[in-house]
């Protein structure tokens, strides 16, 4: 990062922690602290995202809107003490309070609608629109369009919890119902995980391996840390409930570990004692989901017919273990990722 980085910063922003670009401001009784960027940014980039905070601040939402309320959420210690995998996607289901709905000749954004005039019903007609534009785009949507009714939820039940004067007593949207997602019934062949297992980088048939033979979710195999290779297995810390599990590490699974490892950049500067991440980018940094995606999308147009998602190894895994207690899943979950087609003897 150079000095004159540092000259062109937008006013009321600076550096923190070597790495990140924020502006903080007070303004009457209100302290303002956003994230504008990262040190590895254009100085336009940063400009940019300036002026949209400049923009959010100058337009306030009414007090008792869904935006002030979401706001107010996100500033919470209770939204700062969620995980480092909450936050990101609460984040990202906020945005269905950008979505523009008519009130009367007008269009407003649905966050600035006022919390007691949210009912059920209006919200199971705003999911159903918004269930048509990820369609539209090729995506299948309802799990993100249930995402996004649990975060209104979430804030919700906080704000009635620690917000004095709102203007709602009960959270109207408790126990909505959800849209019901299409079960995953597709089981990846043997054939089809080697092509394209073969047509992957290096650091993908790494990935790929882990997940595969340890049933695990994408998250899990991020999070994987030096000290969860115990050396004769692998501790697994499973997310959404999942029990976590020790994986008994045979050697084609050590061989994939062990090229994760071997791919990892060598750092300049040691630290003692530090608890390395066994899968990470080319800075070294632990992998972000974002650049996995990407990665995942450039695969998918060299692979073309037959490709599968990173969810499906999962499935995948549990369906060829001879133990269906691998992922420590519920008997109800393990039904339920178990795809393969058993192979019967016919009645004699």
């Amino acid at each position: 990062m150079t000095t004159r980085f540092r000259k062109q910063l937008p006013p009321n922003c600076h550096i923190d922690k070597g790495y990140y670009v924020r502006f903080q401001k007070q303004i009457k009784c209100v302290k303002y602290n956003y994230q504008v960027g990262t040190t590895r940014q254009s100085i336009d980039q940063i400009w940019s995202s300036y002026q949209n905070i400049i923009r959010l601040i100058e337009n306030k939402p009414e007090k008792n809107t869904l935006q002030w309320l979401s706001e107010k959420f996100q500033q919470s210690p209770k939204f700062k003490k969620l995980s480092v995998n909450t936050q990101p996607r609460y984040i990202v289901a906020a945005r269905i309070l950008d979505h523009e709905i008519k009130k009367g000749s007008n269009t407003i954004k649905f966050g600035l609608m006022p919390l007691n005039k949210l009912t059920k019903p209006f919200l199971q007609e705003l999911m159903q629109k918004r269930l048509e534009q990820y369609k539209a785009k090729g995506k299948k949507g309802e799990s993100a369009v249930n995402y996004e009714v649990a975060y209104l939820s979430s804030m919700i039940t906080w704000g009635l919890n620690f917000v004095s004067g709102l203007s709602i007593a009960i959270n109207p949207i408790l126990n909505i119902e959800k849209l019901k997602a299409p079960k995953n019934t597709r089981y990846v062949t043997h054939t089809e995980y080697s092509k394209q297992l073969n047509q992957a980088s290096p650091l993908l048939q790494a990935f790929f391996e882990v997940a595969y033979l340890c049933a695990c979710r994408s998250i899990e195999v991020r999070n994987l840390r030096e000290s969860d290779d115990l050396g004769d297995k692998l501790l697994i810390r499973r997310t959404k409930g999942s029990k976590h599990t020790y994986i008994t590490i045979t050697p084609r699974l050590r061989l994939a570990i062990d090229k994760a490892k071997a791919l990892r950049p060598r750092a300049k500067i040691t630290v003692l004692n530090e608890d390395k991440f066994i899968f990470t980018n080319q800075n070294g940094e632990k992998i972000k989901s974002d650049g996995l995606k990407s990665a995942m999308g450039r695969l998918k147009k060299k692979v073309g017919k037959g490709y599968w998602n990173l969810h499906l190894l999962k499935s995948k895994g549990i369906s060829d273990s001879k133990d269906k207690d691998i992922a420590g899943l519920t008997e109800s979950m393990k039904k339920r990722y178990n795809t393969k087609i058993e192979e019967h003897k016919a009645v004699d």
